[in-house]
C-alpha cells in the first residue's frame, strides 16, 4: 500500500479483525475452534485469559515501547530499554490489555533498515525510535509490521549503520 503511515496499517488490521470476529460470532464450528483455543491455552498457561468471540472495540489500544517497559518493571520484570520484549515479560502488559493491543514506537536499532523514522522522535533514553509495532492479543503477538521508509539516501545510511553495504541490497 503505496504512502501509507503506520497508523494506516493499524487501522487496516483492526478493521480486518473486527471483521473476522465479527463474521465468527456466533458459529457453531468457530465456537468449537474457540473451544479447543481455550483448553489448549490452559493447558500451556493456567492463568491464560479465554479467547472470547465478542465483539472488539475499536481503535485498538497503543501502547508505546518506553510505556510498555515501564509496566514490565513496574510489575517486577527484569528487563531493560532496548530489549525485546518475551512472551513472560508480554504477560505483565497483558494484565493491562488482556485483548488486542499494539505496541508501538520500537527502538530503531531493533528493526529492519527499511522501517521508517522521524529525526527527533526518541526515547526516554534519546535513542531513535521507529516506526514499527507489533500487534498482540494479550500476551501473544500477532504479527509485527510498520510504516515502511522510502527515501533512497536514508535506506542507504541505515545498512551502513548496520554495517551493511547497500550494493549488496
Amino acid at each position: 500500500m503505496g504512502w501509507a503511515d503506520a497508523e494506516d496499517c493499524m487501522t487496516i488490521l483492526e478493521r480486518m479483525i473486527a471483521h473476522i470476529w465479527s463474521a465468527l460470532s456466533g458459529d457453531p464450528l468457530a465456537e468449537r475452534a474457540v473451544q479447543a483455543i481455550n483448553a489448549w491455552r490452559s493447558e500451556q498457561d493456567e492463568d491464560a485469559a479465554p479467547v472470547m468471540l465478542e465483539e472488539l472495540e475499536m481503535p485498538f489500544p497503543r501502547v508505546n515501547y518506553d510505556d510498555a517497559i515501564e509496566m514490565i518493571q513496574n510489575a517486577g520484570g527484569d528487563i531493560e530499554w532496548g530489549e525485546d520484549i518475551s512472551a513472560e515479560m508480554s504477560d505483565k502488559i497483558a494484565s493491562h490489555h488482556p485483548g488486542f493491543h499494539f505496541i508501538t514506537g520500537w527502538p530503531m536499532e531493533m528493526k529492519p533498515f527499511y522501517i521508517h523514522h522521524v529525526p527527533g522522535e526518541t526515547g526516554s533514553t534519546g535513542e531513535q525510535l521507529s516506526r514499527g509495532f507489533d500487534l498482540n492479543y494479550g500476551r501473544d503477538e500477532m504479527t509485527s509490521g510498520g510504516q515502511r521508509e522510502h527515501n533512497v539516501d536514508v535506506l542507504e545510511q541505515n545498512l551502513r549503520n548496520m554495517d551493511l553495504y547497500p550494493a549488496d541490497f
